[in-house]
This record gives C-alpha cells, structure tokens and sequence, in this order.
C-alpha cells in the first residue's frame, strides 16, 4: 500500500502556484489597464480617471495581500486585524486632514 500523504500537499502546492501565476496575471492586467487610461486620455474627465486608478489600486493592493501575502490562509486573524485597523485609522486621520483644510 502507497502512502499518498506526499501527493495531497503536492497538490494543493500545485494549486497554489496556479492561483499566484493567475494573479500575477491579473496584476499586470490591472498595471496595464491603468497605463492605457493615462496614456490614451480615453476617460477625458480627470476626477474620473483618478477614481478609476484608484479603483485598480485597491483591487491590485487586495489581490497582492490576498494571494502573495497568504491571509487568505488559516491562521492570519492578527496580521488581517492589524491591517484592517491600520487601514481604519489612515481613513480617519486623512479625512480628518481633509476637514481640516476645507473646513
């Protein structure tokens, strides 16, 4: 009888390479798609193209964390709160500059 303990983890590190190839991928889709924005001025309202580079910022920064950082895995509850809450408080103190400013 053959152990197949070695072939369950092979395979789950065969997935995995295929998620992070697929999301490399994806990364230089998203890098490209803003390059084409700025570079082809085909969204001619400014505000807008700001508002869709920071949308594939943001997805880009999620898939990177997602994927490439592992806190998709078990066991990553403290290192996702931290970034949640560290997220949480640049909101805070950056919108508090903003008021601050334009009040």
């Amino acid at each position: 009888m053959e152990n197949h303990s070695k072939s369950i983890p092979a395979r789950r590190m065969a997935r995995e390479k295929q998620y992070q190839l697929m999301v490399y991928g994806v990364s230089v889709v998203l890098t490209l798609l803003a390059f084409l924005a700025v570079g082809s001025e085909a969204i001619q309202n400014r505000p807008a193209l700001v508002s869709f580079i920071i949308i594939l910022a943001l997805l880009q920064v999620l898939f990177q964390l997602t994927y490439f950082m592992h806190l998709k895995d078990k066991g990553h509850k403290y290192p996702v709160g931290f970034l949640f809450y560290g997220g949480f408080a640049t909101m805070v103190i950056v919108f508090g500059i903003l008021l601050w400013i334009w009040w």
